[in-house]
């Protein structure tokens, strides 16, 4: 048996190695440790990017509908704006818990993370105990950051991106 630490951006986990057949995979949810040593069937064991404690960011998944516009299709200008600032800085992907949620309402997962009220997107949810010059409110002792403009300048801030050219 031996321990071995993964190393992530500021994150340091250590798992107890017990098996040489261990393995570790990426898989949508985050990664997944396939565990033959309990038994003769693989146990998937989650560790979510929660786990891991990366700030969360939600966006609004691309090209929905809008029940206040009939047979129209549309795209979330702001989320656009934040997939952009993903795309040109690829390492966001590693250093965030990007999730895309459906336009509408209520979008479950938000609203158990910051309430009703706060369900408006983008947004991007701060570690625990983590505080941010652009915070938008707090809920469940956790601060978060609403809007494209400011969740751009708390990635700034953590230093995760240059800033824009002025």
């Amino acid at each position: 048996m031996r321990t071995e630490a993964i190393f992530f951006p500021a994150i340091a986990i250590s798992i107890r190695i017990i098996d040489i057949e261990h393995s570790m995979a990426m898989a949508p949810s985050g990664f997944i440790i396939r565990d033959k040593c309990c038994s003769a069937e693989n146990r998937i064991i989650p560790l979510t990017t929660t786990d891991l404690h990366k700030p969360q960011l939600f966006l609004l998944s691309p090209d929905f509908e809008d029940a206040a516009y009939p047979e129209q299709r549309f795209f979330c200008r702001h989320s656009a704006l934040v997939e952009g600032v993903i795309a040109s800085f690829p390492a966001l992907e590693d250093l965030l818990d990007i999730r895309r949620v459906d336009f509408k309402r209520p979008r479950t997962e938000v609203v158990a993370l910051l309430g009703e009220a706060n369900q408006a997107l983008p947004v991007l949810i701060l570690r625990p105990g983590e505080t941010s010059g652009q915070v938008s409110g707090e809920a469940g002792g956790r601060q978060f950051i609403a809007g494209a403009e400011p969740i751009i300048a708390a990635l700034v801030e953590r230093e995760f991106i240059p800033p824009p050219h002025p």
